[in-house]
């Protein structure tokens, strides 16, 4: 299931990148793409940051009983105040979130990979979601937030239809 987190979140990643290559962060001395996973970020009581996708996994699950096929839920938080000082803007800013969050997500697969290699090892399959579905924002105070959950699909290492 790993391989799986590990090749959604890169092929997102790398579609941000290409998408918006503006969208970025500083973490510990490097610039990467503003998309991050919460379970692989350092436990802190600091606030996650604004213009930023945060991937969270949810549990695991067999499609159904006869098919090795394997889904989780993934969801995507995102929240923004806007590029201006009162705020103004942030319905726009939500809405460019919005637009590269639906270009990451296109198309709705991704080679399944090794990436504790490097150069990564190509698992011979493939990760696969649904398109994604975006809750409604949520206003506080000069911020705009919205959470967004794709479903996952994918067979288990050494298995495939």
């Amino acid at each position: 299931m790993q391989f799986t987190k590990d090749s959604f979140y890169m092929a997102l990643r790398a579609r941000l990148a290409q998408t918006n290559p503006g969208r970025t962060i500083a973490l510990e001395g490097d610039t990467i793409p503003a998309i991050l996973v919460m379970e692989n970020e350092a436990v802190t009581a600091a606030e996650t940051l604004a213009d930023c996708f945060y991937i969270h996994f949810g549990s695991v699950g067999a499609v159904n009983g006869a098919s090795p096929l394997m889904a989780f839920e993934a969801s995507i938080t995102y929240r923004t105040r806007g590029t201006t000082d009162g705020s103004t803007d942030r319905g726009r800013a939500m809405t460019a979130l919005d637009s590269e969050l639906l270009a990451m997500c296109s198309p709705r697969q991704a080679a399944k990979c090794d990436y504790t290699q490097d150069p990564p090892l190509d698992l011979e399959s493939c990760v696969f979601w649904t398109s994604p579905l975006l809750d409604e924002p949520v206003a506080g105070g000069a911020e705009l937030s919205r959470t967004t959950k794709v479903t996952l699909f994918f067979y288990p290492e050494g298995q495939t239809a």
